[in-house]
């Protein structure tokens, strides 16, 4: 979903059980939704994709199943980078 002006993931998300991939890339979604968005998205996914968005903070919940976070061309700053280093490892 490019270029489409989404600016939530409500968790209607959840009934794709599925879903490996979703990429949500220069869409208008910002910091409070981003972290909302991260809890709405299906264990099953394995990539999620942010880039080029208004997110500057995500907070991951526990148990999630993401293999790689993509968020380039965001505001997020050094100190929340090293929190999601520690998610990830």
């Amino acid at each position: 979903f490019q270029q489409q002006n989404i600016t939530h993931i409500d968790d209607t998300t959840l009934r794709f059980k599925n879903i490996k991939v979703l990429q949500l890339i220069q869409n208008n979604i910002q910091e409070d939704v981003s972290i909302k968005a991260i809890e709405n998205i299906p264990k099953s996914c394995k990539e999620l994709y942010l880039d080029f968005n208004c997110v500057s903070e995500i907070k991951m919940r526990e148990g999630h199943s993401l293999e790689l976070l993509s968020v380039c061309g965001n505001q997020i700053d050094d100190n929340n980078f090293v929190g999601l280093m520690k998610v990830f490892t």
